[in-house]
């Protein structure tokens, strides 16, 4: 009795490429998001380009990151996370604030938009640890918290709107790159200086508005 051929196993179905199997990361995704917002702004950083910018489709993109709000949201992050924190062992606490709020401002500052998104959405993407690091700072100097609470603000509104309105500019008639720089270190000086004398004299909190009339 012979025996019957063995069955030819079927050949698998060629499908194209997963979006998983596409190789992106976080790492690739949020480079290429910064090298376009550096180019053209955040208003030029399309999912599409995007696409076109890491060499795979959009569907992949989408896979892996899926929405322009949540890519942006992305390179606040990675932006914040490249400010270094400056040694608590320097000896002046406005040396020490100055840099953090000068290293955050020109991170964020040099990708025209993104501090108007950061603005914009504060609550959601607050760069936290950059945030209790500064608190910090003034705690150690001897600051009331009410008057953190105001420096603070003072501080975050200040260096986001220089960041969002000055800082991206590039060589124009107006202003020059180094004068930009001088401008803002010069006001953040300012800044500083007028909370060192609320500090000498911690006691002298503003008198509340007596609303009688």
């Amino acid at each position: 009795m012979s025996r019957s051929p063995s069955a030819t196993p079927p050949a698998p179905e060629r499908t194209d490429p997963s979006p998983s199997d596409s190789g992106l990361s976080d790492v690739t995704v949020v480079s290429a998001a910064r090298e376009i917002i550096a180019e053209v702004g955040i208003d030029g950083l399309t999912m599409r380009e995007l696409s076109a910018r890491l060499g795979v489709s959009l569907g992949a993109t989408y896979h892996h990151v899926p929405s322009k709000q949540v890519l942006l949201q992305r390179v606040a992050q990675d932006l914040f996370s490249r400010v270094k924190i400056p040694a608590s062992a320097m000896s002046d606490w406005r040396e020490q604030v100055k840099t953090l709020v000068l290293a955050t401002a020109f991170a964020v500052g040099q990708y025209s938009g993104m501090a108007a998104y950061v603005l914009a959405h504060i609550d959601e993407i607050g760069p936290v640890q950059l945030n209790q690091e500064l608190i910090a700072v003034l705690e150690r100097a001897g600051f009331t918290e009410r008057n953190v609470r105001a420096l603070m603000s003072a501080l975050y509104f200040y260096g986001a709107g220089i960041a969002a309105n000055i800082l991206p500019v590039r060589g124009t008639e107006t202003f020059e790159r180094a004068d930009v720089q001088a401008m803002f270190e010069d006001g953040l000086d300012m800044l500083l200086s007028g909370a060192a004398l609320r500090l000498d004299a911690p006691g002298a909190e503003p008198a509340p508005v007596d609303s009688a009339t």
